[in-house]
């Protein structure tokens, strides 16, 4: 036999670890398909999140403001003896 022929057990051998080797795949293929659907949900959330965060933001700044006001009126009312009107 020549050095370069492949006998036939190498065959089976070579086949047999080329059918674990693309169920590996396979299988992290499907893995990897999961974990890409987990994190488009999370970049979801992240981003509702975000908008919320925002909008609770603007509210804060709405309430400090408001706040503000009421306390530059309540010190004119004080300090006038005006009555203000508070929202």
């Amino acid at each position: 036999e020549k050095s370069g022929s492949i006998r036939l057990g190498q065959v089976g051998r070579f086949n047999g670890a080329y059918d674990r080797l693309a169920n590996k795949a396979d299988v992290k293929s499907k893995e990897a398909s999961v974990l890409r659907k987990e994190l488009d949900a999370k970049v979801q959330e992240n981003s509702l999140l975000r908008r919320q965060i925002e909008s609770l933001e603007a509210e804060v700044r709405k309430l400090k403001r408001e706040r503000s006001e009421n306390d530059e009126a309540f010190e004119e009312m004080l300090s006038t003896g005006r009555r203000c009107f508070f929202r």
